[in-house]
């Protein structure tokens, strides 16, 4: 048996009750729960195997099971051939790259930046509050049902910067809050906040509080009220938002965003397949470290058996775990694509069309290396030959060009205004004859179709206001000399503020689009598919 170590920064953690798991972490990583014979063997190690292990563990161990025991800790870190001065990261280190789509930077990260927690972690106050968080939360959906064509207006109205202002803050501030309600919670329960600061998820800014402690935990049901905690808070909140713009009335709209972002931004968070507080929750009240990992092989060995024929196998799998990971395997893809076609598609000029491109590449990167890892999947205790292997490359690679044919829809984006009392766009005519484009008015987060015209291929010489850069956001003055097309047939359809120019085009494949999207949309240029892009 090769040498090995212990980390230097292991720490154990004795449960309360004996007949539970210990718990073992390795400096900043994800505590572990580990069986109390494994502990001793643990330990054995750690103390340099000097005396017999039967004086550790009690009973005589034969190799195949200590070879076993060794085989668990050496997959979770606790016994490594590395030097144990060099395992595990640095206990203070403030950037930390978890994932391609998860970087943390630590703006607290010492126990004394936490320090003031504790006058919140106490049981009366964490009741009330989350009490009251449950009853803003229920008022203010009622409010919203009772009165939503307000809140339609306010979604589909642009703002003024000073509204944007005000809503970025209370976002922060809100956001804020959430991460802090995690701390709270944990800190009544027993446990350390570790680290708190902004990080990049899946290319969004987000705040994070490290609260991996709550593993420690040995009620599921505190470690998941621990992960339930920032949401609670926020939909508490945000039923607050709801009550007080009810009770100001109109010209507040940004309060009326702030309830609709953080409702919808609560109900995305609760969502189990990606890392957010919904997949936590589940997790540490499942009692299953790294569940989501678990259950992405999971599916993947089911279908290695399934295609390499291994049928026998299939009874070790459950059901719920492979649809599980499946779904967890899926969702990041999906975001990713979707953000790069809206990147690609939305009024970002060259800077977005090459960050839509840039995506989809990475997209395609991920899935060829996931087709690998799944043709070099091992099943427990079979083998699967190099013919069955290529074959199942093979099937992953035709599935995934057969999902290329799936039709989508696709539309081109662009802004319309007034010229000399009549409305002109950047938007080229499409491609077919008498064409309408929907004309909408933009709000922050939605917008309202107003009616339709016709873009010709008269071109004008205009003022532009400023506002037409970004119609969402009401801004007056400021007109350039801008050359536009000149539109017709839009009666009835106010023309006092700019807005978007929308032309729905024909569905065309998924796989075009995504080529369409790489090429910066010279791909629409060699084919017969209408895709109107407004290069």
């Amino acid at each position: 048996m090769a040498n090995l170590s212990v980390p230097k920064n292991l720490e154990l953690a004795e449960p309360i009750n004996p007949d539970m798991p210990w718990i073992a972490t390795v400096g900043d990583s994800t505590p572990l729960r580990i069986t109390p014979d494994l502990v001793k063997v643990l330990k054995w190690h750690e103390d340099g195997k000097t005396a017999p292990l039967v004086d550790y563990v009690g009973v005589e161990l034969d190799d195949d099971q200590l070879n076993e025991a060794v085989e668990v800790l050496k997959q979770f870190n606790l016994l490594t051939t590395d030097d144990p001065a060099s395992t595990g990261q640095p206990a203070k280190s403030r950037l930390r790259l978890n994932s391609l789509f998860s970087i943390q930077f630590a703006i607290l990260n010492r126990p004394a930046h936490f320090a003031w927690l504790e006058r919140f972690a106490n049981r009366s106050f964490l009741v009330a509050a989350a009490t009251l968080n449950i009853l803003f939360a229920i008022v203010g959906l009622l409010a919203i049902g009772l009165q939503w064509n307000s809140f339609y207006e306010a979604l589909t109205t642009p703002q003024p910067p000073v509204a944007v202002l005000l809503l970025f803050v209370f976002l922060i501030v809100s956001v804020s809050v959430h991460e802090f309600a995690h701390g709270a919670v944990l800190t009544y329960f027993g446990g350390q906040v570790r680290r708190m600061g902004i990080m990049l998820f899946y290319l969004s800014p987000a705040f994070f509080c490290d609260v991996t402690d709550a593993w420690k935990l040995q009620k599921k049901n505190q470690r998941a009220l621990v992960a339930l905690a920032g949401v609670n808070a926020t939909f508490g909140i945000a039923g607050l938002a709801t009550i007080t713009y009810t009770v100001i009335g109109q010209g507040q709209d940004w309060l009326a965003l702030a309830s609709l972002a953080l409702y919808v931004g609560s109900v995305l968070n609760l969502v189990p397949f990606i890392k957010l507080d919904g997949y936590i929750a589940l997790m540490t009240y499942l009692d299953v470290p790294n569940l989501r990992a678990r259950s992405m092989d999971e599916w993947k060995q089911a279908v290695v058996a399934l295609l390499s024929g291994k049928w026998q196998t299939l009874a070790q799998f459950r059901l719920s775990a492979v649809l599980f990971g499946l779904a967890a395997s899926a969702t990041p893809i999906g975001i990713l694509i979707m953000l790069a076609t809206s990147l690609a598609g939305a009024r970002a000029g060259l800077l977005g069309a090459v960050l839509g491109a840039a995506i989809l590449i990475v997209v395609l990167a991920l899935i060829l290396r996931g087709v690998y890892r799944l043709s070099t999947t091992r099943i427990p205790h079979e083998s699967v030959g190099t013919t069955a292997r290529l074959w199942i490359a093979a099937v992953s690679l035709a599935t995934t060009a057969a999902v290329g044919f799936v039709p989508v829809p696709v539309s081109s984006a662009g802004v319309y205004w007034e010229s000399g009392g009549e409305l002109v766009t950047n938007l080229e005519a499409p491609t077919a004859t008498d064409a309408r484009v929907t004309l909408r008015r933009d709000g922050l987060f939605a917008s309202k179709p107003l009616g339709t015209a016709i873009i010709t291929d008269e071109v004008v010489d205009t003022d532009m206001p400023v506002q037409a850069l970004s119609p969402n956001i009401k801004v007056e003055g400021f007109p350039t000399r801008q050359p536009a097309y000149r539109m017709t047939s839009y009666e009835g359809v106010p023309i006092e503020e700019p807005g978007s120019v929308v032309f729905e085009a024909p569905s065309v494949p998924l796989g075009y689009l995504v080529l369409d999207t790489i090429t910066l949309g010279f791909a629409s240029d060699f084919s017969r598919f209408p895709v109107q892009s407004n290069k």
